[in-house]
């Protein structure tokens, strides 16, 4: 376009947003003549009208979209109009079919992405919270587990253990058992002596107790007629545990998020709260998915494990886990094994180095009840001996120790786990969520959602922001593509 020439310009009036692909209607064409120099993407064209409500406008001869920014009465029958380009509107269909990196969206936004530009109302959030049974978890009851050294019985687990399964009376009856100087049949005959028990110390095979918060019958048993401490039988009636492992889960359908501040772990947190295991967060972006609590417990040692799945396609996907304990011990006396070892070195070198064999093989008969002995007799006879191993210099002293440290067993809390207060009173599985509400509820329509993928644009529609915005686009001015990219990194309407 030459100075001189003739020229059509078409003005219009629109509510368009500056930062729009939108391309506005035209209202009125003008003719007009080009007297002086001026540039395309800022022109200043002079009118024989007035009208101050044009506020776009188009020059078909620079193919050009404007802006009007400003309007200058110039005399009664001109009037000036100062353009801005409206670089979007003008290359629209050039700029639309590139394919960019969209970080935001209106229209392919994605609910389950962090919005990091979502906010929130302050104060207390809402907390909602739902608790869910754990199958076959009983802490009124519970069961007691006790672990005893010696022999493998059939059907127990372990290789040198037995591992007895207790009721809380059951218990307490071998308490008042192991506690009783004597221990006697159901006729109320002695069968075994208190000095027998003393010397033995069935204390000494007891490896450990623990109480489980586990329902008694989750378990399948196999009877004996008493509970063995090596030597000695007990008369309570134990139940050999067969599996070393309690196993269950719960299942946990998480809410879908109402909004993609859900997304957000500032703005929503989700947490399991899991007996023995404390609080474990699961990241918001599973909303509205299945998830399932798994429960491992060794029952040898207490230890326990919590797995959460993520359930998706008919598959399970780790997502999170925690360790802790689904025990506590029970604190059953113990025999210090100095004692037990003086007691028996003290015997052996009597018998064997002072008397001899045979009187050893006497005091050995005597404790262990051999066959046609009664039991008055066998008591009487373990007296009379373990008196006689205390007149004896120097062994004597070393022997009476270790006797009066058997009878007087210290209690020791040592290597004691678990927590009964946690186990009893938090006793359910308790999903909780934390979920701030939105201050700009359509917060979509007004700068989208996350989006971070790749799209050529003319798919999209509505408010866009994008990524690395440099595209290249054909007849425009350096400036002009400077303003495209601000736009289009900066935040545009596709419409």
């Amino acid at each position: 376009m030459k100075v001189g020439e003739d020229m059509q310009i078409q003005f219009g009036t629109s509510s368009k947003r500056v930062n729009s692909t939108f391309i506005p209607a035209m209202s009125r064409t003008y003719n007009c003549t080009l007297k002086r120099p001026c540039t395309i993407e800022t022109p200043v064209v002079d009118i024989s009208d007035f009208n101050i409500n044009y506020n776009v406008a188009y020059i078909p001869d620079f193919g050009r979209y404007y802006f009007v920014s400003n309007i200058e009465s110039v005399s009664n029958s001109i009037t000036r109009y100062y353009l801005t380009v409206d670089a979007l509107a003008s290359f629209k269909a050039v700029i639309l079919n590139n394919v960019l990196n969209v970080s935001r969206s209106q229209s392919h936004g994605d609910n389950m992405q962090i919005d990091d530009l979502a906010t929130h109302t302050a104060g207390t959030p809402t907390v909602t919270q739902t608790s869910y049974s754990i199958p076959d978890y009983n802490a009124a009851t519970g069961i007691y587990v006790l672990q005893i050294a010696g022999p493998k019985p059939s059907n127990s687990i372990g290789e040198s253990v037995s591992t007895y399964v207790l009721t809380a009376s059951e218990l307490r009856s071998l308490i008042e058992d192991l506690f009783t100087a004597s221990t006697y049949n159901d006729a109320g005959t002695v069968t075994v002596s208190g000095e027998t028990k003393t010397y033995f110390n069935p204390f000494q095979y007891i490896l450990s107790c623990k109480w489980f918060p586990i329902d008694y019958t989750y378990f399948s048993y196999h009877l004996t007629t008493g509970i063995k401490f090596g030597w000695w039988e007990s008369d309570v009636v134990g139940h050999l545990l067969q599996d070393y492992m309690y196993s269950s889960n719960v299942t946990i359908q998480l809410p879908a998020a109402s909004d993609w501040t859900y997304c957000a772990p500032g703005y929503s947190r989700y947490s399991i709260a899991v007996p023995g295991m404390g609080l474990l967060e699961i990241d918001p972006v599973y909303a509205g998915n299945t998830i399932t609590v798994q429960f491992f417990v060794d029952m040898l040692t207490g230890g326990a494990k919590c797995e959460i799945y993520l359930t998706q396609n008919g598959a399970n996907k780790l997502i999170s886990s925690a360790n802790g304990y689904w025990c506590t011990d029970v604190l059953l006396t113990q025999l210090a094994s100095d004692a037990n070892n003086l007691a028996s070195n003290a015997i052996h070198t009597a018998s064997e180095g002072l008397f001899g064999m045979d009187f050893g093989s006497a005091i050995t008969a005597s404790m262990t009840q051999s066959a046609g002995a009664s039991a008055n007799q066998a008591a009487g006879d373990l007296a009379f001996s373990m008196g006689l191993m205390e007149s004896i210099p120097f062994v004597g002293s070393a022997f009476k120790k270790a006797r009066d440290n058997m009878l007087q067993p210290a209690l020791s809390a040592s290597g004691a786990v678990g927590n009964m207060t946690e186990l009893k009173v938090n006793g359910n599985v308790r999903f909780i969520n934390r979920h701030y509400s939105m201050i700009e509820p359509d917060l979509n329509a007004v700068i989208g959602k996350p989006c971070n993928r790749n799209y050529r644009l003319s798919t999209l529609s509505g408010y866009t922001q994008c990524n690395n915005a440099s595209i290249t686009v054909a007849g425009a001015t350096i400036k002009e593509k400077l303003a495209i990219k601000s736009y289009l990194e900066g935040g545009f309407w596709i419409e």
